[in-house]
């Protein structure tokens, strides 16, 4: 089925999708439905030029003001659980100014889990095999390993467009 003209804007889109619905064309309604993108982006005016100019005022909010990141509301690894014990001792050790200030730098969890190992209750995690209880040991220190490396590969990309930034600057000075 073809329509009788050639659609060149919107207007005569609506127009054309009025006309159907007016005659109970309910296929050519459907088709032309169907040719209609729901994502904004696929439309002209709203097709993005990034520049360095615009790459830079596109930053986060966060990282533009340097926020650190939300406070976690359950500890889900163990490095969380030490992060939490080694405030308590600058707590202890130094001043609770100190444990404060880096509370706010970077928060710790909530909510720690201390009947649960790995994921599960610790009654269940003791009844384990020896073997089964290493896997489970061992995924947890590869998610670890994972996100060490993830969270490095962050701060690498910091870095460079740090990097980026100032040689932008010197060069326009």
């Amino acid at each position: 089925m073809q329509t009788q003209r050639i659609l060149v804007g919107e207007l005569q889109l609506g127009q054309t999708l009025n006309h159907c619905i007016r005659d109970g064309k309910k296929s050519e309604f459907d088709l032309l439905l169907a040719m209609l993108s729901t994502d904004v982006s696929d439309q002209d005016q709203f097709s993005l030029n990034t520049t360095q100019e615009e790459a830079l005022f596109s930053q986060s909010l966060n990282e533009k003001f340097d926020i650190p990141p939300a406070q976690t509301l359950q500890a889900e690894t163990l490095l969380e659980d030490e992060y939490s014990l080694t405030l308590g001792k600058i707590a202890n050790q130094e001043s609770l100014l100190a444990a404060r200030l880096q509370h706010c730098l970077r928060p710790d969890a909530l909510h720690f889990q201390s009947h649960m190992q790995h994921g599960i209750s610790d009654e269940l995690f003791d009844s384990l095999s020896p073997t089964v209880a290493q896997r489970f040991i061992k995924s947890a220190n590869e998610v670890n390993e994972v996100n060490e490396i993830d969270s490095l590969n962050i701060e690498m990309d910091k870095l460079i467009l740090a990097q980026k930034n100032y040689e932008a600057n010197l060069v326009a000075a």
